[in-house]
């Protein structure tokens, strides 16, 4: 496979992100890359070029901000109600 060129656009319609597999929304702006195979012909890779676009998936995130919202919660529905 033979590395063609790379460009940046900003979407008129949808695309598909080949890093997330989510759909690049008009509006958002994209990075692509062409490549020439001998037996595919041109190969055209998207994806998201702002970070929208998570990949690889990152399991360590969402044990943060999970622990994060159940400290809020605690801290929000702990009250000390002192007698007097």
């Amino acid at each position: 496979m033979i590395f063609l060129r790379e460009y940046q656009s900003i979407a008129n319609r949808n695309h598909f992100c080949d890093c997330c597999h989510k759909y690049i929304s008009p509006g958002e702006q994209y990075k692509g890359q062409v490549y020439a195979h001998k037996k595919h012909g041109i190969i055209v890779s998207k994806q998201h070029s702002n970070p929208a676009c998570d990949f690889p998936y990152d399991e360590f995130e969402d044990i943060l901000s999970e622990s994060n919202n159940l400290e809020y919660s605690v801290k929000e529905n702990t009250s000390l109600d002192v007698a007097a």
